[in-house]
Parts: C-alpha cells; sequence; structure tokens
C-alpha cells in the first residue's frame, strides 16, 4: 500500500477575531518573518480531515507553490466550530528539523495541484525507508523505554479516582496512530498528570506499570447498549463526558498509582531530562513515550518497578454479572462481538432475540424459537481458540435449575467469531470449583 501524508495548503497571513476561534490564535496563513514552529502552530488547525487521516505518519504545509515544512503527526483534536456547519480538527505533532533526511525529500515534491486546502501527498522513498531510524524523535523498538499516558485531571477525574481509594489503572485511551500500533505486552509504561505544577495534583509521573495487551477498538462495544456497564473503561471518571465518548481505542495495562508523584520541578533538576516529549511537547496525544536513555536517567526518582503482569487475556476477572479470564476493557471488546455473533446465530435460526444481561438472571439472550421453545443461553467470548471459560455462581445455579438453559461459546471473537452450542448437562459436566468465595465478616477464630 502507498504511504500518503496530508497536505495543508495555505494563503498569505491574515487575521481574525480569536473569539471566533477555539484554538485561540490571532491569525492563519504563512508568515516568511515567523518561525516554522509558530507557523505550524498557526496553521495545523481548524481544518475538516476523513478518518483517512488518523492512518497518517507526517503532515505537510505548503505555501506559494512549495513544500515549506514537514511535522510527524501523534494525532488530532476536535475544534469547536462557532458556526456549527461541521466539525474541525487540529493536527497535533512534531515538526522534523532542518537536515532530517525525510524532511528534505518531501521538500523537494511538487504541492498537489488544485485549490483545496487539505490534499494527500505521496511519501518521499528515503532510502529504504530510513524514516524509521533517523533521529528527529520517531519511536522505535530499539529506543523505546516506556510508554507514557496523560492524565488531564479536568477531563478525567483523577482526584476522584484516588478519593475513592483507587489505585489501579487497567486502561487508557489512546489516539489511532503508529505509536498505538507498536504498544505490545511486556511495555512499560508511566502515567503523567497535566496541569499545574504546584497544587494537589501537581504536573508530573504519578504511576507505573506495564502494558498487558495490544490497543483495542472500542467502537464494537459502544454500538451495543447491552455491554457490561461494570467492565467500562472507567467511564464514572470522565469529567468531560463528551470527551470520552470520542474515545475509540484504548490499551490494557496492569499501573499502579505511587504513594507520592515525581514532579516535573523534581526532573527538571536531572539534567537531560527536560528533553522529556511530555515536557518539551505538552499537546502530544496519547501515548507519549520517554526513550530507554531517558528512562535510565530517571529511574532513580522512581518508587521499585512493579513484577511485570500477566497478559491481558490470562487475568481472571470477576463482578457480580460476570466472570472471565481477561482484563474488564478486554472483555468488553470480546463480549460485545461474542453478543453480537450468538444473537445473529439464533436469528439465522429464526429465534427473536431477546437480551437480558442487564437482569443477571444466569443467562444472557432469551431465544423464541417459532415453535414457542425458550432457550436461555449464556454467551461466553474467548479472544483466543481454545474454549476454557468461566461461570459465576448464578450462571451455574441457572445451569442446574433453569429449563431451556444453554451455554454459547465463540471462540477467536475478535478475528473469526466460531460459535459453539452446549447443553445445560454438557456445561455442568465439564464444570469444576475454580474460584471460592471467604466471608470473614465472622471469621472463625484464629491467631
Amino acid at each position: 500500500m502507498v504511504s500518503v501524508a496530508v497536505n495543508l495548503k495555505v494563503k498569505p497571513r491574515f487575521a481574525f477575531d480569536p473569539a471566533t476561534d477555539s484554538m485561540g490564535r490571532t491569525w492563519a496563513g504563512w508568515d516568511e518573518r515567523v518561525s516554522d514552529q509558530v507557523n505550524w502552530d498557526h496553521n495545523r488547525g481548524r481544518h475538516r480531515f476523513s478518518d483517512r487521516v488518523d492512518g497518517e505518519r507526517y503532515a505537510t504545509v505548503s505555501f506559494d507553490g512549495r513544500i515549506r515544512l514537514v511535522a510527524e503527526l501523534t494525532g488530532r483534536k476536535e475544534e469547536s466550530d462557532p458556526k456549527g456547519a461541521s466539525r474541525k480538527w487540529s493536527l497535533e505533532g512534531s515538526l522534523l528539523p532542518t537536515g532530517d533526511p525525510v524532511r528534505e525529500a518531501f521538500l523537494k515534491l511538487p504541492v498537489p495541484a488544485g485549490r483545496s486546502t487539505v490534499t494527500y501527498i505521496e511519501d518521499p522513498d528515503v532510502g529504504s525507508r530510513a524514516v524509521d531510524a533517523r533521529s528527529s524523535g520517531a519511536v522505535t523498538q530499539e529506543a523505546l523505554g516506556a510508554w507514557v499516558m496523560k492524565c488531564n485531571p479536568a477531563i478525567w477525574d483523577l482526584a476522584g479516582f484516588i478519593a475513592d481509594g483507587q489505585t489501579l489503572i487497567e486502561d487508557w485511551t489512546v489516539v489511532p496512530n503508529y505509536r498505538s500500533d507498536m504498544v505490545r505486552y511486556g511495555h512499560r509504561v508511566l502515567l503523567w498528570v497535566t496541569g499545574p505544577t504546584a497544587g494537589p495534583l501537581p504536573r508530573g509521573f504519578w504511576g507505573s506499570g506495564w502494558i498487558t495487551g495490544d490497543v483495542v477498538s472500542l467502537i464494537d462495544a459502544d454500538a451495543t447498549d447491552s455491554a457490561d456497564p461494570d467492565a467500562a473503561v472507567d467511564s464514572s471518571y470522565w469529567l468531560d463526558q463528551e470527551a470520552g465518548a470520542r474515545m475509540r481505542f484504548a490499551a490494557p495495562m496492569n499501573l499502579r498509582l505511587w504513594n507520592k508523584p515525581v514532579t516535573e520541578t523534581e526532573l527538571l533538576m536531572i539534567p537531560g531530562l527536560d528533553q522529556l516529549e511530555v515536557i518539551r511537547m505538552r499537546q502530544v496525544s496519547n501515548p507519549s513515550w520517554i526513550s530507554s536513555d531517558h528512562l535510565q536517567l530517571l529511574q532513580p526518582l522512581l518508587p521499585p518497578w512493579p513484577e511485570i503482569s500477566p497478559p491481558a487475556d490470562s487475568i481472571i476477572t470477576t463482578n457480580p454479572s460476570n466472570a472471565a479470564f481477561g482484563d474488564p476493557l478486554t472483555n468488553l471488546i470480546v463480549e460485545a462481538k461474542a453478543i453480537k455473533a450468538v444473537t445473529e446465530h439464533y436469528r439465522a435460526a429464526h429465534h427473536t432475540v431477546t437480551s437480558v444481561e442487564r437482569d443477571k438472571c444466569g443467562w444472557d439472550l432469551t431465544c423464541s424459537a417459532p415453535d414457542g421453545t425458550i432457550r436461555r443461553v449464556e454467551v461466553k467470548g474467548l479472544s483466543g481458540a481454545k474454549p476454557s471459560i468461566l461461570l459465576t455462581r448464578n450462571e451455574h445455579r441457572s445451569a442446574q435449575n433453569d429449563p431451556g438453559w444453554e451455554l454459547a461459546t465463540v471462540t477467536r471473537a475478535l478475528t473469526s467469531p466460531t460459535v459453539t452450542i452446549f447443553s445445560a448437562e454438557q456445561a455442568l459436566a465439564a464444570a469444576t470449583p475454580y474460584i471460592y468465595q471467604l466471608n470473614l465478616n465472622d471469621p472463625p477464630s484464629g491467631r
């Protein structure tokens, strides 16, 4: 597939009222008197983009028939439109410096013809794609020390999360780009809190842990209203619900908050740490990153790193209505896919399908056959091919007592869903005790 870059074709500098601009600018267009950074900051928004832009790695700005600057993209941000005519966005990313081989190759390319502000151009071939090896700040697996997830306490209620006694973060939303495509199990991850340098939530690093799986899409989970609300991506802590609703991808992780943060003020006392991306480029979208060299400088300031977590699909997650292998985020996606597959399976057999997941009655779907037969179907989704599942006590009770109870497993739910139906008798014969609940409110006498 040919790789392309988005090009922004701009006019000479012109002024406008900052009250009408969500980016707070007083002008846009090209100005030969200012630096490339200033020109980029004044021209990277507000534009109409299709979802295609999320797959691009670079952006260029052209003026008067020539490409003038090149940026490596980290995402896009939705901007308000006073006219309300359509959704507009600003690009986020870092400029490639003079001498960078990718920048110099882009500057030699012709500007696409036409009057459209947003166009696309083919990436230059830079010596067998030397793009990944350059020193302009691109993330590579070799250079990666840890991913950095940024939290804005004005958007996501970190203070409330801590006040509720929470210390474990199991997922974090990210922007789809080449960085999120690189996220893998076993990568280190740090939490960075944005905002002021002083106060109850000072700017700095607040926690550490491990990535437990690949980035997953939230789109399919959001498309169904039958997903278990207890497995949502900490949705109750979004202070800006609209911002939360716009997020479409998340990285599963096992990240523990520390008792006290390592503040930016402390970081700036260590030579070299002023070059951290979260300090130099505060507008970069998640995921940000820290190099292995910077992590080595940072390590003496950090609490001991927690032990590496198991992969997301080997974690046991339980709540009052469900039990499964996998972290809550992965389970949410897998379960939504599985429900969809089983619903389609029974509808293809001319059943009327009703979701009863929220009723916590011991099964997920009530399926009525044309002859009046009722099937009470418990659905279990798996990302892999091995049908090893967990039943809650309520589901086990239903399998024993409720007529027409069936178990539907969906293997490879995320890629090629395969539905298999088991009777209650088959499910009970294969069941062995796995988890025990201990009520220690009135424990036996001990030491």
